[in-house]
Order: structure tokens, then sequence, then C-alpha cells
């Protein structure tokens, strides 16, 4: 009984440990990074087949292309990226890509995504196809080109005030084909 108390005890006296977030101004390959991916302004990074126990954040202007089974335990999150790409790749938080700027298109390609895909109040053109969302897609309020395309999506696929209007077809969703998407 005495062994069995002070192993207990000991299991329970290991302080957990916290990494740091980390800044990418380059490429990160397979390797497991505990905290979060941070990429500065202006800057690119590549994530090919990394594993992220946290969030993938991009500052003003900062680019992202996440590939090669890259898993991103987190989300991946922006306001005011130039572009983001994910492709082969998982995702199990939210896609969140707000003010999006860049003159080449964003992707989300042949990817899973565990939660919402947000695309909204983007200027950049925007492609999502043969991926497999859990929730929801939202393509909102955007004045680029948007595509939806060949998708799997267990929520709602929402499309509202884009200028020009998003094009799709093939995507099987769960939920309800709303607004500008009814039709996809």
């Amino acid at each position: 009984m005495f062994k069995q108390t002070v192993a207990v005890l000991a299991l329970f006296a290991v302080a957990p440990v916290y990494a740091d977030d980390i800044d990418c101004t380059g490429s990160i390959g397979a390797t497991t990074v505990d905290g979060n991916v941070i990429v500065p302004s202006n800057q690119s990074c590549t994530l090919t087949g990394t594993y992220v126990k946290g969030n993938v954040e991009l500052e003003d202007g900062a680019k992202l292309l996440a590939r090669g089974s890259t898993y991103i335990e987190g989300s991946v999150q922006t306001d005011g990226a130039d572009r983001v790409r994910i492709r082969d790749s998982e995702v199990n938080g939210d896609v969140q890509l707000t003010g999006v700027d860049g003159s080449i298109s964003s992707f989300v390609l042949s990817s899973v995504i565990g939660g919402t895909v947000e695309w909204e109040d983007n200027s950049a053109a925007f492609l999502i196809r043969f991926s497999d969302v859990n929730g929801d897609v939202k393509v909102n309020q955007n004045s680029a080109q948007a595509r939806v395309f060949d998708n799997v999506v267990d929520g709602n696929l929402q499309c509202q005030a884009n200028e020009p209007a998003p094009v799709g077809a093939r995507n099987v969703v769960g939920g309800n084909k709303e607004d500008q998407c009814a039709g996809f």
C-alpha cells in the first residue's frame, strides 16, 4: 500500500511544462512544436509534415503554406495576412481567415478541418476543394472570387454579401446550403 501511495504522489508532484510560442520565418519540417506557431508581419512560413500542438497565428502581411501531412491541434487564425495555403493537412480546430489581401489566392485543398472554415471580409481570392470540414463553411463579405468545390461539410455552407458571388458545385453538406451557396 505504501509503494502505491508514493507512486501516485510522485505522479502528481511533477509540474507541467509549458512551451513558448515560436516565430516561423522560413520552414519547419517533420518535427513537433509544443506551443503556437506565430508567423510575424511580412514573413513567410512553410510547414511540411509538422505537428503543431497549439495554434498557427499569422500577423499582417504574413504568408503560410501548410503541406505534406502537417497536423495542427489548434486553429489557424489571421486578421490581415497576405495569403494562407493549407494542402494535404489537418487542422483540428477552426480556420479563421479575415482581412486577407494578397494578390495570390489562398486555399484549403485536400485537407481535413475539425471545426469551421471562415473566409470573411477578404480582398484576396479563395479556393476550398476536396476537403472534409466537420463544422460549417462560411464565406461572407469578400470582394474577390471565392470557389467552393467537391467538399464534404458536416455543418452548413453559408455564403452572404460577396461581390463577386462565389462559385461552386458538388459539395455534400450535412446542414443547409444557404444564400449565395444555395446551388452548390
